[in-house]
């Protein structure tokens, strides 16, 4: 009989243990043997790894390596996929990169949609203050975001009206004003953060309910066949003055939202096929860049027109968010994919050992 396999999940730190609960209650023990664990806990030399488990309650465990790690640390280094990679065997290590570079990750996606025109990825360039002075003259409503951010942090949304330019952070609030192109250059120097590299996108109308800001965030995994596969997905409300929805109000799920905005059940049916079609599309384009990806996150929005968007994808998404959907077979397929994705890439490296 087979040996279970031997699941290693990469994490930071052991802060908040139950959050990683769910990939030890929904799995199947007879078909992997989870274990939590930090870089910094692996002994290279004696090929050991001081690890922590789950079994009635957290313990710690001395385990070899395991056949399959799952990254769930947030980097964008690769040094250390590949030296786990040069001990354990290559393609065993998934989610090679978690903070995914914006601009790269656009321009993989936007050269593989000319396959697929039903693709629709906002205008999106480099930033410098000049591309922004040409660019607003088209696009009065233009986001700044930095290549490399999570939760809504440095997204700045530019507006130009009657020659007067409007500089916000989060919140419909203005937090700065300019009168000339110069005033307004000036203005980004001293805010914008000088570590970070930005882009400048297009500002889009999005379907709003309530007077708030909505978007979806649908899960794209691999599945035991190495297919990628559509396991969840959600909308989020922001909260009232917020045009990002990091700052959520409410969670729900989409077809609500979407009878909610006036639609069909044949337009929500037909939106929904879409919305997962148009993923999986975009999610076999980044396989393409060479990365190893077992799951990501994309966040989609419809405009006030009806238009799907992709407005970012994320490398290590947060499944904590479904949690408030109290629907227990996305739960448990949310935590199951990874494990059935580390089964069939074992099992590849078996059949080819």
């Amino acid at each position: 009989m087979k040996r279970a396999i031997r699941l290693g999940i990469l994490v930071h730190s052991f802060d908040e243990l139950d959050r990683y609960l769910p990939y030890f209650t929904s799995s199947d023990h007879a078909q992997a043997q989870i274990y939590l664990f930090r870089y910094r806990d692996i002994c290279w030399k004696r090929e050991r790894i001081t690890a922590i488990h789950f079994a009635d309650q957290w313990r710690r465990t001395v385990r070899p390596f395991p056949d399959v790690v799952f990254n769930r640390t947030y980097s964008s280094q690769m040094k250390r996929v590949h030296r786990l990679e040069r001990k354990m065997g290559r393609n065993r290590v998934f989610n090679h990169i978690t903070k995914l570079d914006k601009w790269s990750l656009y321009h993989v996606m936007n050269t593989m949609s000319a396959s697929m025109p039903s693709t629709s990825l906002p205008k999106t360039v480099l930033y410098h203050p000049d591309t922004l002075i040409s660019m607003i003259q088209s696009h009065p409503n233009l986001m700044i975001k930095a290549t490399r951010s999570s939760l809504g942090r440095n997204i700045w949304w530019v507006s130009r009206s009657d020659h007067v330019y409007t500089v916000f952070q989060d919140m419909n609030t203005p937090l700065h004003t300019a009168q000339t192109s110069e005033e307004l250059r000036t203005l980004l120097h001293m805010i914008l953060p000088p570590t970070h590299r930005y882009l400048i996108q297009q500002k889009l109308e999005l379907l709003q309910i309530d007077g708030r800001c909505v978007d979806f965030r649908i899960m794209i995994q691999k599945n035991r066949y190495g297919s990628w596969e559509a396991t969840g997905s959600l909308a989020r409300i922001a909260y009232k003055a917020y045009f990002v929805t990091n700052m959520t109000k409410q969670v729900t799920d989409i077809p609500t939202i979407l009878e909610r905005a006036g639609f069909s059940s044949d337009q929500i049916t037909c939106y929904m096929r879409n919305i997962h079609r148009l993923c999986l599309h975009h999610a076999a384009s980044i396989d393409l860049s060479g990365l190893h990806f077992g799951e990501l996150g994309f966040d989609v929005a419809l405009d006030t027109s009806g238009r799907i968007w992709v407005l970012e994808v994320n490398g290590k998404p947060s499944k904590k968010c479904f949690l408030q959907l109290n629907d227990h077979a996305i739960i448990k397929r949310l935590y199951t994919q990874p494990i059935a994705y580390a089964t069939y890439l074992a099992s590849r490296s078996r059949a080819h050992s």
